[in-house]
């Protein structure tokens, strides 16, 4: 009997976890990520300081003075009516008028400028996922939770129709998910449990047994209050998450 242990152990492939695990992954910052690569003018603007991280800083620094009662959420990240663009379906025409005539009242003429292409690329489906681009160091991880045999799933403060013009773009990432959640359809920001509630809720999972992987520090204290793990990533090296994953026991 124990000759027979012996050999099914040693047919079992060593990529395989023992304990197989539910882990989810942040889309945007982690398995996806923004690059102005190829885009026309992109070189001059890094070279003026504007970079993808800083117009979006002065753009939700703007916006978070716009107000609005069909705005009812907002975050420390989210002002209320990128909240309002990221939990609402159908709701990108509406957040564009109000995010450039809010710039248009309250900008100088050179921070206009740089201000309506921001909330032109933000509001308007095609063009914000023209810049997003399959983050390689992360695909390394998800390819290799999956080789060990965990459940994946994907998830993500992002807009209904934002998303539904990226999953045809990274098909090879999305298809490997046993579940995609986004706010855009579940009504919650990720700084809310209840975000990951139905998540548990739906696949029927135990918050113990769920591991995330986040850039987001809003979105991991709501996941750990919820019972998971939380895993975090600082989008320079993805060493600290795979050493975080062979602690708990789900990487060898």
């Amino acid at each position: 009997m124990k000759i027979k242990l012996i050999l099914l152990a040693l047919l079992i492939p060593s990529t395989l976890c023992a304990e197989p695990k539910h882990i989810i992954f942040g889309i945007t910052d982690v398995l996806i990520k923004p690059s102005l690569k190829g885009v026309p003018g992109a070189g001059f603007a890094k070279m003026t300081g504007y970079t993808i991280e800083y117009v979006r800083a002065m753009l939700f620094r703007k916006l978070r003075t716009l107000h609005s009662s069909q705005f009812n959420k907002s975050d420390a990240d989210n002002p209320p009516v990128i909240a309002y663009w990221l939990t609402t379906p159908n709701s990108s025409s509406y957040a564009m008028r109000a995010a450039m005539a809010h710039i248009k009242k309250n900008s100088s003429f050179i921070k206009k400028k740089v201000l309506k292409v921001a909330v032109q690329s933000t509001f308007t489906p095609s063009e914000a996922v023209a810049v997003l681009q399959a983050n390689s160091q992360m695909q390394t991880v998800f390819n290799r939770c999956k080789s060990s045999g965990h459940t994946l799933y994907a998830c993500d403060n992002m807009n209904k129709e934002l998303f539904s013009a990226l999953k045809p773009r990274h098909a090879s990432i999305f298809n490997q998910c046993a579940g995609l959640h986004i706010s855009g359809e579940c009504g919650y920001l990720m700084s809310e449990q209840q975000f990951y509630k139905k998540i548990l809720s739906t696949h029927k999972v135990k918050a113990a047994d769920c591991y995330f992987i986040s850039n987001n520090s809003l979105a991991l204290s709501a996941a750990r209050a919820c019972g998971m793990h939380a895993i975090y990533y600082d989008g320079r090296s993805n060493t600290p998450v795979l050493n975080s994953l062979r602690s708990f026991g789900l990487l060898s």
